[in-house]
């Protein structure tokens, strides 16, 4: 598994800078009317954004930085869908029909909010699916490259896309599953209780960071089933219930309603 993983960032590490390139051009280039063109030019520097921060949590720069330059990365990160930039994103379907047109308007929306995916790739230091993401948004705007696209050829593109990739996406989701210490939201989890909770961490035998030790599931006989409070209305009669918390309860079934 280790090796397969390890060859298939490798062959996306090869399309990685030709995908970057393709992109920043993108920010220059005049190839494409407006308002599409500006459009994809602030897309692009999302992107390269994101994939700054990628770089910086793979060399190791962004764990030296001072907590203030981190919330300043952050910040740009997010800048676009805050509150009060909101009404003018790109990431609003509102906005995006209003300034792009109502098909082209939907249809770049969801791109654009495809590719917020790249905020958490980036810190997982997910290169291949940002090169995913790249050449998805390449082949977008080589479409408007010219004359306009029709709206069923940029519909099929996403759908290829996604449909070519479900395979890596999850395979890579029911491996951390299987797995967890692999997942990486996991380690940062793990990591920050075991710096919250100090001492105490003993008490309640947290894993160390770098490591992962599942907590212990609650075991409950054949006859106990949870069910959610607000359906306990619902039960027969002759089921009887008892509060275990707040939300759940444990239901003792007697017999069938039959």
């Amino acid at each position: 598994m280790e090796t397969m993983r390890d060859e298939w960032q490798e062959g996306y590490l090869q399309r990685h800078e030709l995908c970057l390139e393709r992109v920043r051009m993108m920010q220059t280039e005049e190839t494409v009317p407006e308002p599409f063109r500006a459009y994809f030019q602030k897309v692009a520097g999302f992107f390269l954004e994101t994939e700054a921060v990628r770089v910086q949590v793979a060399d190791g720069t962004w764990q030296r930085l001072d907590m203030a330059r981190m919330q300043e990365r952050n910040y740009k990160l997010y800048e676009d869908v805050l509150p009060e930039n909101y009404g003018t994103s790109y990431a609003n379907p509102s906005y995006a029909r209003a300034s792009l047109g109502r098909e082209y308007g939907q249809i770049l929306c969801v791109l654009y909010a495809e590719l917020r995916c790249a905020v958490p790739y980036a810190f997982e230091g997910r290169a291949g699916y940002l090169t995913i993401l790249g050449e998805l948004l390449i082949e977008m705007y080589n479409c408007f490259e010219g004359e306009l696209p029709k709206y069923q050829t940029l519909k099929d593109i996403f759908y290829w896309y996604a449909s070519d990739y479900c395979d890596v996406f999850f395979a890579d989701r029911i491996e951390e599953q299987l797995h967890p210490e692999k997942c990486v939201a996991a380690k940062w989890l793990s990591e920050a209780i075991f710096i919250a909770m100090g001492s105490t961490s003993r008490k309640m035998k947290l894993a160390p960071p770098g490591t992962w030790e599942p907590f212990p599931k609650r075991r409950f006989r054949k006859w106990q089933t949870f069910i959610r409070k607000d359906t306990d209305k619902g039960l027969s009669t002759r089921a009887r219930t008892c509060r275990r918390s707040p939300s759940w309860m444990s239901v003792i079934v007697w017999g069938s309603s039959a």
